[in-house]
């Protein structure tokens, strides 16, 4: 008669329902020469109960593990509902993906690098916020400025104004800005560029910088309209800092012109 699979006297037969302890595990190893028929069949969780029919164990197949005191359908029905909320879940986080991108998308449209518009709702770089653009604009606003005050006042760093002020060039005399005041004479050219050092913000100042500002908007498309306070406004500044330069380099009483500009 061939050997019973779960003989009486086998150290793996469990003489209740109850697990064995996972942290706690005292099954012997199973002795050389058994056979695989012979060995128990502990299953997923590690244990194997009496209630299990004896073809299940005989045909190699574990049984499916049962919490303690809960039934197979309930189990099942556990796990079903686990899995349709971690679904529900990854849908839910999909579709708040799809729309932030496509927000994205609306806000700016990449380009490729021949200028043209891409097809794609994908944007190859990150969207600036409101701010960093507003601070983007304005560093090219002053650059823009900065770049067309230099020809005008035929200087290429702001330490060579007072080369370029040296004879009378470049600089108003009060006098022409009294008769300006008065309606004597017309209003100042940016053709050669005179400002008046002495007051930044007078009025004859006043006019070159309108003058100078539809300049630059005519010549910078890709500066609106609203710029044109801010222009204005770094317009005085620049001449405020080379007003600056040219006192540094403006030699005192008793002081050589190289002494003023060391």
């Amino acid at each position: 008669m061939p050997a019973s699979r779960h003989p009486q006297s086998s150290p793996f037969r469990r003489q209740s329902t109850q697990a064995f302890s996972l942290n706690k595990d005292t099954t012997p190893f199973p002795e050389p020469g058994t056979s695989a028929a012979q060995m128990p069949d502990r299953g997923l969780s590690g244990h194997q109960s009496d209630d299990c029919p004896q073809s299940l164990h005989a045909s190699g197949h574990a049984a499916s593990p049962t919490p303690s005191g809960k039934s197979n359908d309930g189990y099942s029905g556990n796990v079903y509902n686990i899995l349709s909320s971690l679904t529900g879940a990854i849908n839910s986080l999909r579709e708040e993906w799809h729309e932030t991108r496509d927000s994205l998308s609306a806000t700016s449209t990449p380009t490729t690098s021949s200028g043209s518009r891409t097809t794609s709702g994908r944007s190859p770089y990150k969207t600036l916020s409101n701010r960093r653009l507003r601070e983007q604009s304005r560093i090219d606003m002053m650059k823009v400025v900065r770049n067309a005050l230099k020809p005008l006042l035929d200087i290429k760093q702001d330490k060579d104004i007072s080369e370029s002020t040296k004879n009378g060039q470049h600089m108003a005399s009060p006098d022409e800005v009294d008769d300006f005041d008065n309606g004597s004479i017309p209003a100042p050219s940016l053709t050669p560029f005179r400002p008046y050092w002495d007051d930044i913000y007078c009025s004859w100042n006043e006019s070159l910088s309108e003058q100078f500002t539809d300049q630059i908007l005519t010549a910078n498309r890709e500066l609106d309209d609203e710029v044109r306070d801010s222009v204005k406004k770094h317009f005085f500044q620049r001449l405020e800092t080379l007003k600056r330069e040219l006192r540094r380099q403006t030699p005192r009483v008793h002081e050589t012109p190289a002494q003023a500009t060391q």
